[in-house]
Order: structure tokens, then C-alpha cells, then sequence
């Protein structure tokens, strides 16, 4: 199995990755670094009508993917509230951490009423459990 890694970016070139677009593009990068670019997955500018439900399937769709078990958008939301939850999701919580591009982490964080800092705790307390070191944990 390859590690992969769910990255956003609003502009059609991966380098420059300007958020201000008024579309945005998915991709994979497996663990190497070869990408492949989903066709046909552009969506709306983030944040705009329509939006929510789409971040929110690209994120349940990276945590689940190995997994039997399969987590919602709610399920997800409350082990990032509730440390002694997520401790009993390590796979989903290390995919969702260690996966998922940071700047999805923050929108799905946000469409459910989490904070930053409320998302940098729980990165934290995560990180402690696993020992696992998350870039949204430094922040």
C-alpha cells in the first residue's frame, strides 16, 4: 500500500498555488512525489455556495480509504473535539493529521465550528498520543 497525501490548490499551476482563484484543484501525491490530478475535480472557490459538502467528502474520502470502518463528517468532528475519542481512531485521526493537506484540515475545521486554535489542540494532543509530529501541530 502507497502512503498518499490529499493537497488543494486554486490555481492551475502547482508552484505559484494561489488560493484567490475562482476554482480549485485536487490531487494526490503518493509518498515519492508523483502526482496524478484528479480530472474533472474543480470545484467552486472555497468557502462559496455548494463548497461544504464537497471539502467535506475529499477529506472523509482520504481518512477512510484504508480503513474498514468508515467515519462521517460528524463522527470526524468529534474526535477532533474529544482527545480520549480520537485515541480510539488512530488510523482515520493519523490520515486526517498526517494526510490531508493543512488548508483542508483548517476548511473542513471551519464548516463545523472549529477554530484554528481549537484544530492546533487537538493536532497537539493527537501528536503527543501517537508520537507522531503533524504540520498543523506547529502552528
Amino acid at each position: 500500500m502507497r502512503a498518499i497525501r490529499l493537497e488543494c490548490c486554486a490555481a492551475s499551476d502547482w508552484n505559484s498555488c494561489a488560493r484567490s482563484s475562482e476554482s480549485a484543484l485536487f490531487r494526490w501525491v503518493d509518498f515519492v512525489g508523483h502526482s496524478t490530478t484528479f480530472s474533472g475535480i474543480r470545484l467552486p472557490a472555497l468557502g462559496t455556495k455548494g463548497t461544504q459538502m464537497t471539502i467535506s467528502t475529499l477529506v472523509l474520502a482520504a481518512i477512510n480509504a484504508p480503513h474498514s470502518k468508515q467515519l462521517d463528517a460528524q463522527a470526524l468532528v468529534f474526535c477532533l473535539k474529544n482527545p480520549a475519542a480520537a485515541k480510539t481512531m488512530p488510523g482515520h485521526m493519523s490520515a486526517f493529521f498526517g494526510e490531508v493537506d493543512t488548508y483542508l484540515q483548517k476548511e473542513f475545521a471551519h464548516q463545523f465550528g472549529i477554530s484554528d486554535a481549537e484544530l492546533v489542540a487537538s493536532a497537539k494532543a493527537f501528536s503527543s498520543y501517537s508520537g507522531e509530529h503533524y504540520p498543523i501541530a506547529a502552528g
